[in-house]
C-alpha cells in the first residue's frame, strides 16, 4: 500500500497499527485526531502528509518523518512548529489558517521551496527565512506584521513566486 486516506471517520486515536510502507498519508476532517502524531514514527517512508482540518493544536511526533516532502496542517489550531526541526527533506509546508505566531524552528528546512503560512498570528518574518535558498514561495496574507526588516524584503523580491509540484 502506497496511499492511506482517512476521512470522516471521528478518529481520535490512531493506534494499534503495525508500520506500514504508505508514502502518502491524508486524514481529513472531521477526524479529530490530535494523538495521531503519537503514531506517526510508523510511517517513516512517508513523502506526503496531510492533516488538515482536524483540530491539531502540536506538531509532536514527526521527527522520524526525515523524509517527508509535503506537509498540510493547514485549517486546525496550531500555535507553534515546534517539532519539525528534523523535517530536513521538506519542500513544501503548510500552515495557513492555524494560530501560529513565529517561524523560527523553520531553519533546519533548507529544501523548503513553499512556505504557506496565511491567516496566522505572524507578527514578524525572521531573518532565518533568507537561509532558505531554495525556497521560491511564500504566501503571508492575512497576519498583523508589525514590520518586514530590509533583509527578508530582499529576500522575498528574490523569489520566483514558482509553485512546486510534487
Amino acid at each position: 500500500m502506497t496511499e492511506l486516506e482517512i476521512n470522516d471517520n471521528n478518529i481520535d486515536v490512531f493506534m494499534n497499527c503495525e508500520p506500514l510502507t504508505v508514502t502518502k498519508l491524508t486524514v481529513l476532517a472531521p477526524n479529530n485526531v490530535q494523538m495521531i502524531l503519537d503514531n506517526l514514527y510508523k510511517f517513516e517512508n512517508l513523502l506526503e502528509l496531510r492533516l488538515s482540518n482536524n483540530q491539531l493544536t502540536e506538531m509532536r511526533g514527526l521527527d522520524k518523518l526525515v523524509k517527508l516532502k509535503l506537509l498540510d496542517v493547514s485549517n486546525n489550531q496550531i500555535s507553534d512548529i515546534k517539532g519539525t526541526e528534523e523535517l530536513i527533506s521538506l519542500l513544501i509546508l503548510n500552515l495557513n489558517n492555524n494560530q501560529v505566531k513565529k517561524l523560527d524552528d523553520i531553519d533546519n528546512m533548507v529544501f523548503l521551496e513553499e512556505l504557506l503560512v496565511n491567516n496566522n498570528s505572524i507578527t514578524e518574518l525572521p531573518l532565518c527565512l533568507c537561509n532558505l535558498r531554495k525556497c521560491n514561495y511564500i504566501e503571508h496574507e492575512n497576519n498583523p506584521l508589525e514590520f518586514v526588516s530590509l533583509p527578508i524584503q530582499r529576500w522575498k523580491s528574490r523569489l520566483s513566486n514558482k509553485r512546486t509540484t510534487l
